[in-house]
């Protein structure tokens, strides 16, 4: 029933197995290395976001060893890439293609804040329980509910005091780097830490606070989109495609807190996208995930055995292919990560040398800067200076 009215795929598994696909097209497995990979994460409901393989999502059904994989889901037509990436990930013969792109065609387009809803609703119906799509991000914990992922732009929407000055331009680019960078989980904690902390001031752009909201809403997309995303090397055309879908659902809104959730959910939706497209084709899940490890961990005192030990594999495998794959160390890719955190910090924070060290885990202040100024050319202060606008 779900199927018919939807139009989504959904596959039923029992434990590792598959028992039943509900499609138009059921002796297509496109299905199997998705489910594997969203199990393994431990998480439901769960979404994963493929740059060219579409949305799943994955509910566990409660006390059994049942679970629903649904999807693939896009939120742009299907074009002949995507129908070429989801064929050769899955083993389907060019015999199959013309039926294979059909098959993806016909399924409807959501934006991803749909899609989660809906999952959501899913889950709902099946479990009996509440899925706060702030623990799609990993933003949720015992004490963190969805309240915290509509906080992130409170203060940009309540404010109608058109006396109070604009001061969101350093919060504005910081956030864009994040998204150039396709820094999720720290754009992430960012965004909660900022509306835990920070008051922020819009200038007044509409007499009710709904369209005030909605004002907002189209000019942070256009923003994100064509300067953050794009700038992170998203495709062109899907990003506007996806800031246009985003704005249509911003208009379809009744309320100031659906369209605060839905800017969280699109500011991290652009930076996931841009974190998928930013991985080669030819680079291995490890070394992704290696990768991911790193560069979520600049504030950290981590090396080779950490990594190792994240990916479940030995230090001698994981130094070898890690050079194979990125062309360089680990060793080298860990200082080049801090060294680019530590950049945004100079530009878009006024954290002194000291926090920026500290923060960074470096041993002292001093290596600090000789490593900045090797890798840079500049010292802190010279990069910070010329920076400055």
């Amino acid at each position: 029933m779900f199927y018919a009215s939807h139009y989504i795929p959904v596959v039923l598994y029992q434990a590792d197995t598959l028992v039943q696909i509900y499609s138009s097209e059921s002796d297509l497995d496109i299905f199997t290395n998705i489910f594997q990979e969203m199990v393994r994460s431990g998480r439901s409901p769960y979404i994963l976001t493929l740059s060219e393989q579409g949305m799943y999502g994955i509910i566990r059904v409660h006390e059994t060893p049942f679970h629903l994989l649904i999807g693939p889901m896009f939120s742009f037509p299907v074009t002949q890439n995507i129908v070429s990436a989801v064929a050769k990930q899955n083993f389907i013969g060019n015999d199959r293609i013309d039926a294979l792109k059909g098959y993806l065609s016909s399924i409807p387009n959501y934006t991803y804040n749909q899609f989660a809803n809906l999952l959501g609703f899913l889950n709902y119906t099946i479990n009996r329980e509440i899925y706060s799509i702030a623990e799609q991000f990993n933003t949720a914990s015992k004490t963190v509910n969805s309240r915290l992922a509509a906080a992130q732009a409170k203060d940009i929407y309540d404010s109608q005091d058109e006396q109070i000055l604009h001061d969101t331009y350093n919060f504005e680019n910081l956030m864009l780097a994040l998204i150039r960078d396709g820094e999720v989980e720290k754009l992430t904690d960012f965004l909660l830490q900022t509306a835990q902390s920070t008051e922020l001031h819009e200038g007044k752009l509409a007499d009710s606070l709904l369209r005030q909201a909605k004002n907002l809403f189209i000019g942070i997309a256009t923003m994100v989109g064509k300067i953050g995303a794009i700038g992170g090397g998203l495709n062109i055309e899907e990003t506007y495609r996806l800031i246009d879908l985003y704005i249509q659902e911003c208009e379809k809104s009744s309320s100031t807190d659906s369209i605060k959730l839905l800017q969280y959910n699109m500011l991290l939706d652009f930076a996931e996208r841009v974190a998928q497209n930013k991985s080669p084709e030819n680079m291995s899940r490890e070394i992704f995930l290696s990768v991911q490890f790193i560069q979520n961990h600049t504030n950290c005192s981590i090396g080779i055995d950490d990594v190792a030990e994240h990916i479940g594999r030995s230090r001698s495998y994981l130094t070898k292919k890690f050079r194979e794959e990125t062309g360089e160390s680990i060793t080298d890719f860990i200082t080049k990560s801090k060294i680019r955190e530590a950049k945004r910090f100079l530009r878009y924070t006024d954290k002194t040398l000291s926090e920026i060290s500290n923060h960074l885990c470096f041993s002292s202040q001093a290596y600090f800067q000789t490593v900045f100024k090797k890798q840079v050319g500049a010292t802190p202060n010279d990069y910070r200076k010329a920076k400055q606008i």
